[in-house]
């Protein structure tokens, strides 16, 4: 929408605008705190599993040597989980994402320089409508960056095993 149709919508439309510009902030915020709480599980269970393959790779290059399938599957499982981890935590940073409300601050323009009401609710659905286009993109970005986090954790097992079965 542009600032022009927003200044000749209604003010009954504009509530609704805004509203629902509102109800899709909050609604971006919650599933942005689901896929924190999904990218701390798989962070802690690709750590554990990539200390267990340490603990795999150290043995087996004890009782068998570095060269040791045992030891090779171990080496390559520690790196894909390890990288599985990494990507999990890199998908949970929030840059470029806006959470509801503005600072009381953010309004000393407007009303110093004594803009009306309705060129604040235009401006604020305008903005709203920026906040939730860059939300779109980070969340995007985010699960996108959860999937390949997911792939490399459920891939590294084969992987894992076919470097074991190369070595020996």
């Amino acid at each position: 929408m542009t600032r022009d149709q927003l200044m000749n919508a209604s003010d009954g439309v504009m509530a609704i605008v805004v509203m629902q510009g509102e109800k899709r902030l909050e609604g971006q915020c919650a599933f942005a705190e689901v896929q924190d709480a999904r990218g701390g599980a798989l962070v802690g269970a690709s750590v554990s599993l990539s200390a267990a393959a340490v603990a795999v790779a150290v043995g087996g290059a004890q009782l068998v040597g570095l060269g040791g399938p045992v030891s090779v599957g171990a080496v390559i499982a520690t790196l894909g989980f390890s990288l599985s981890a990494l990507l999990a935590l890199w998908s949970g940073r929030a840059c470029n994402f806006h959470a509801p409300g503005w600072y009381p601050n953010d309004f000393k323009d407007d009303i110093a320089t004594g803009r009306t009401v309705r060129d604040l609710e235009v401006d604020f659905a305008l903005d709203l409508q920026h906040r939730l286009s860059q939300n779109r993109t980070a969340l995007i970005r985010r699960g996108d960056l959860y999937n390949w986090a997911t792939y490399c954790l459920l891939g590294t097992p084969i992987a894992a095993l076919v470097a074991g079965l190369l070595a020996a």
